[in-house]
């Protein structure tokens, strides 16, 4: 398990006996299974998984911070799929929890106490069947009874003029249901499907919700080794708070659905009977983009629009390449490279070089998580004796140092008052962003083959180069130095994860 890998890891940077220190903190695991079973024409699929990921550092050292962050789930998904009619009926159900959390103590003391839990039950149906060798349908059903309670404490509350002892909850109880519809056209090389949904998202208490979405697209193999695909469609969601975490805000609801159209394109080439190139690009339009960090959230505060709307509009685009070898004989591989872009509209004040705002003005500015470039590479090699080798290289260029998940961009400015430079808030649209951030992740395994089960060791080493991401920046002012008494100093994570695993099928 990978629970192996973070003991050794938390071992080895524990710090020795009498030397003050902080202890870093590394603990992860995860479990997955998976039952099929044959009952007369149906098949049962049983699939249960989860994981737990917790890092940070605790410090007992008089001033020094420690904080930790927990993100855990488990899932249970079961599935009946039998012949009904002329066509395949399928029924599903899925249950489960997921939770994260974060805090951060001085002295004893909570800066910061954040957790969100998030539990669901949702079950789905659906019908397809074939007319012929043209045409097919597909008709279904969906609905997720979620609850979730997000709780907040500390003394960052102090900004929302509340005690550091209170707790802030915002518990939210919410229904989604949808129905939709799909057909398929083929005729030689040309394939042409349509659908559409129709959802519903309703908030306890009288908070209602409903958005059709429709879809078209076509595919046309223009010959055995080359084809071009389409799409167009509308799109809606939930409200989006800004953390990087699989859990997402229920009570966000309450500020209405996410609108927009998306279109996209894509040709693939068969270059040879093992190598497959794709090209691919997409524009996205937001009428309608609701987002918001967790600060917000607890100051129960949005950035509205003139007319009160908490939504804004927003833009994105992209090109994708992707060279891909499939698993034939002893090796494997992809590569892939985005060209991206992703900006929202936004109202914000801009300051002089005394550090005083002025406006306000608009402008496109980079969406939190936009990165301009984006490169993978992944390679496996399959050796005797069942030992498989692999290793993939992530690049992005830096996200956008806007306030919003990282620290906000600072300029020099000058204090007229103590005839000091200062430091003042950069120009929300004035690009600044963090730097590059590169790494490559290493797997090593061994399979045995028995009669009727395998097992699989493996190591993988997360970030085995060691490499340091720069979240954000701290700015100071150093008034003991006489030349440049501003000071940057970066905020960086080391992320190496060692993590040993057991694999076993039946």
């Amino acid at each position: 398990m990978p629970l192996l890998g973070s003991l050794v890891l938390r071992e080895l940077t524990r710090p020795a006996p009498g030397i003050e220190g902080p202890e870093l903190i590394a603990d992860f695991w995860d479990y997955q299974g998976r039952i099929e079973q044959s009952v007369g024409d149906a098949k049962l699929r049983l699939l249960v998984l989860g994981s737990s990921d917790v890092v940070g550092s605790l410090s007992e050292s008089p001033g020094a911070m420690s904080g930790l962050l927990r993100s855990r789930f488990h899932r249970a998904d079961l599935r009946l799929r039998n012949p009904l009619g002329n066509g395949q009926f399928e029924l599903g159900f899925t249950a489960g929890t997921e939770e994260m959390g974060a805090f951060a103590a001085q002295d004893g003391t909570d800066v910061v106490r954040f957790g969100l839990h998030r539990s669901n039950i949702a079950a789905r149906t659906s019908w397809s069947t074939e007319f012929g060798r043209e045409f097919s349908l597909r008709f279904g059903a969906d609905i997720e009874r979620a609850s979730s309670d997000m709780e907040f404490s500390g003394l960052l509350l102090t900004r929302a003029a509340a005690s550091p002892t209170d707790t802030f909850h915002a518990p939210a109880l919410a229904t989604a249901s949808g129905v939709y519809s799909e057909a398929t056209w083929t005729r030689g090389s040309i394939e042409i499907s349509g659908g559409t949904r129709l959802d519903n998202y309703h908030l306890v208490h009288d908070i209602n919700h409903t958005a059709v979405a429709p879809r078209l697209g076509a595919r046309w193999m223009m010959s055995d080794s080359f084809s071009v695909s389409g799409a167009i469609g509308l799109v809606h969601q939930p409200p989006t708070v800004l953390l990087p975490v699989p859990v997402s805000d229920t009570a966000g609801l309450r500020q209405g659905l996410q609108t927009g159209a998306q279109a996209d394109v894509a040709a693939a080439w068969q270059l040879s009977s093992d190598v497959e190139l794709v090209a691919s690009a997409y524009l996205t339009r937001l009428s309608r983009a609701v987002e918001y960090g967790i600060e917000q959230l607890v100051e129960n505060r949005r950035r509205l629009s003139d007319d009160g709307d908490p939504g804004t509009r927003g833009r994105a685009w992209g090109l994708e390449l992707m060279v891909r070898r499939p698993q034939m004989g002893r090796w494997f591989g992809w590569v892939t490279y985005s060209l991206q872009r992703s900006e929202r509209f936004q109202k914000f004040y801009r300051f002089d070089d005394k550090g005083l705002p002025f406006g306000p003005t608009e402008a496109w500015v980079p969406y939190a998580f936009d990165q301009t470039h984006v490169f993978n590479a992944t390679f496996g090699l399959t050796l005797d004796h069942g030992v498989r080798l692999g290793a993939s290289f992530h690049f992005n260029t830096g996200r956008p140092e806007s306030g919003q998940l990282t620290s906000r961009a600072q300029r020099e400015g000058f204090d007229s008052r103590s005839h000091m430079p200062i430091w003042v808030p950069s120009d929300l649209d004035s690009e600044k962003r963090l730097p590059p951030f590169a790494r490559l992740d290493l797997r090593v395994s061994k399979e045995w083959t028995f009669d009727d089960h395998r097992l699989e060791l493996y190591l993988d080493v997360l970030n085995a180069t060691v490499s340091q991401e720069v979240l954000g920046y701290t700015y100071a002012i150093d008034r003991s130095k006489q030349t440049e008494p501003l000071v940057r100093v970066p905020f960086t994570v080391p992320a190496v994860f060692p993590m040993i695993g057991v694999k076993g099928s039946f």
